[in-house]
Order: C-alpha cells, then sequence, then structure tokens
C-alpha cells in the first residue's frame, strides 16, 4: 500500500505464518520502495539522504533481557519513545527517570540506546554488534537481533551508486505499535543549514496486526489522507 502526499506512506503486510526467508522478501521490496521514492526527491545542493531502521522487537528483546517487569514494559516504551524524540545524552536519561521512576532497569536500557547512537558513524552493521551483545541473554531479542541483520544486509546490498550521499542508522527507540513483529523505515532529506524534512516512512508488518487495528478502529471514520 503506498499513499501519495507531502511525506509518502508504504506498508508491506505479510503473512502471519511467512518464514524467515519469506519475511526477508518482503523486507528488499520495502527497501525497493524506499529508494524508488527517494530518487524522487534530487538533493539540491550540498546534504545528504538520512534512512532510519527500527524494529519494535528488538526493543521488546532490550526490555527482556533488562528483565523488566511485563506490566511496567508499554509505560517504558512510551518513556524511551518520548525521550529519545527530545533528548538525548544525560538530559534524555534525566527526563527517562523522572517517567519511569522507581524502575531499577531504565538505567541499563537507556545506556544501551546511547551505546546504539554512538555507534552511527561506524556503521549499521556496528550498530548490531552493539545490540547484539547485549540481546544475547533474551529468546526474543535474539531472534529480533538475527532478523535486523538480515534485513541491515539487504539494504546494503541494494544501494544505489551514490552510497556516501545515503546515511544509514538504526533507531530502536523509534517505533510505532503497528509495526511489531517487522521492520519500519524512516527516511528523510538533510540539506546543509537545513532541518531534517522527512518524505518517506513504512515497513512491514504481519497481516494479524493489521487485522487487530482494523477491529480497533471499528465504526470510526480514517484519518485525512489515510489509504
Amino acid at each position: 500500500t503506498i499513499r501519495e502526499g507531502f511525506e509518502t506512506a508504504f506498508d508491506i503486510v505479510c503473512s502471519s505464518s511467512a518464514t524467515v526467508e519469506q519475511r526477508a522478501i518482503e523486507d528488499a521490496e520495502c527497501v525497493r520502495v524506499l529508494l524508488e521514492i527517494l530518487s524522487e526527491f534530487p538533493l539540491e545542493g550540498p546534504g545528504s539522504y538520512i534512512v532510519t531502521i527500527s524494529c519494535m522487537d528488538v526493543l521488546d528483546g532490550m526490555m527482556q533481557a533488562a528483565q523488566v517487569p511485563a506490566n511496567r514494559r508499554r509505560e517504558l516504551h512510551h518513556a524511551i519513545l518520548q525521550s529519545s524524540i527530545l533528548e538525548r545524552g544525560a538530559a534524555g536519561r534525566k527526563k527517562l527517570l523522572h517517567m519511569c521512576k522507581n524502575l531499577d532497569c531504565v538505567e541499563r536500557i537507556w545506556e544501551v540506546l546511547n551505546k546504539v547512537w554512538e555507534a552511527q558513524d561506524k556503521g549499521l552493521l556496528a550498530q548490531v554488534k552493539v545490540l547484539n551483545e547485549f540481546l544475547s541473554s533474551s529468546v526474543q531479542g535474539s531472534k529480533a537481533i538475527k532478523d535486523l541483520k538480515m534485513t541491515v544486509e539487504l539494504l546494503l546490498a541494494m544501494l544505489p551508486p551514490n552510497i556516501d550521499k545515503i546515511r544509514l542508522f538504526i533507531d530502536p527507540a523509534l517505533h510505532l505499535e503497528r509495526y511489531r513483529g517487522g521492520i519500519m523505515f524512516n527516511a528523510g532529506v538533510k540539506l546543509m543549514k537545513q532541518k531534517l524534512q522527512i518524505i518517506a516512512a513504512g515497513g512491514r508488518y504481519d497481516e494479524t496486526l493489521r487485522s487487530q487495528a482494523a477491529d480497533a478502529a471499528g465504526s470510526s471514520s480514517a484519518p485525512n489522507g489515510a489509504v
């Protein structure tokens, strides 16, 4: 599904019974669509494309590895998203601790997120390595990072020749509930001395989650621009 507009949204709906190989094929399709969209926005002056990859299952695995109580995970998900969007480093940590009081494992989660962010300049596989080291004790996390690594390798293999104009990052803190079990991409254009302009967002998610989202919507009308 593709929605046109100032920002282009794309979704690949995958069967809930899909194999690892089938999910990889769908992820490759996500990458193809993403690169096609980027080609429609040529850089006008010095700048670069910024592509961020996120996998909600990785964040779930981080919480499992850090032994976050099940009844606090939704709260922590929300707090991490809000804190990381607004601020990183010491300021983000302070905000997160304030939002999630009496949760001892918060600092450990934030420390790993910062290590992932700090590894951005070393490339996607360096970020995957940081996550893999932390997630080795989590069954859910180990599976998620294996899937993420496969997607990262696909993306790197499909990049066009002007790779120096595309900056790639992994950000586990950036997530949407609908992509649980899948993969999410955000892409934008960053010109010199200008703010990042988001031009594409979307990814792969499970058809079961699509049905759940439709059921939750009920009889309410779709928002403007929705497919």
